[in-house]
């Protein structure tokens, strides 16, 4: 899934907090075969706050890329692109949700930094968005 191919959370239970934007770019029809790839562009790490608001160091956002490999070629088409925003969670802890700071993302090129604007604002308003709607995900 996103949270294990973006590499996220180092031994915690991800948990989807909100999904934003899918697109859709090209048709996948059966028979075609599809790659996926995921990053974390983005943890509240960074954020104003996160060493108080356990929720918002615990948050991040997830970029999956989907594209088309065409097998007599071998290029590659984009076909979907997706934004999760999951918080890392202790899963030894049952029935309390206990919060597991994300370490931060550092992008060293001009693209990773893109990717890592967008993804802060994406997470930044689903933090926002879920603290509004009372969410327990966005407690503590």
């Amino acid at each position: 899934g996103a949270f294990r191919g973006g590499g996220g959370g180092g031994g915690g239970a991800p948990t989807v907090a909100a999904v934003d934007d899918v697109s859709f770019a090209l048709p996948v029809s059966i028979g075609d075969v599809v790659t996926f790839s995921a990053q974390v562009v983005y943890t509240g790490a960074d954020e104003e706050g996160s060493a108080t608001d356990r929720s918002l160091a615990s948050a991040f956002q997830v970029r999956v890329e989907t594209q088309i490999i065409e097998l007599h070629t071998g290029q590659k088409r984009l076909s979907n692109e997706f934004h999760f925003t999951f918080v890392a969670r202790d899963a030894s802890v049952k029935d309390t949700l206990r919060h597991l700071p994300m370490p931060p993302v550092r992008p060293t090129t001009y693209r990773e930094g893109m990717l890592w604007l967008d993804g802060r604002r994406r997470m930044l308003e689903a933090v926002t968005i879920g603290k509004s709607e009372g969410s327990s995900l966005f407690s503590g």
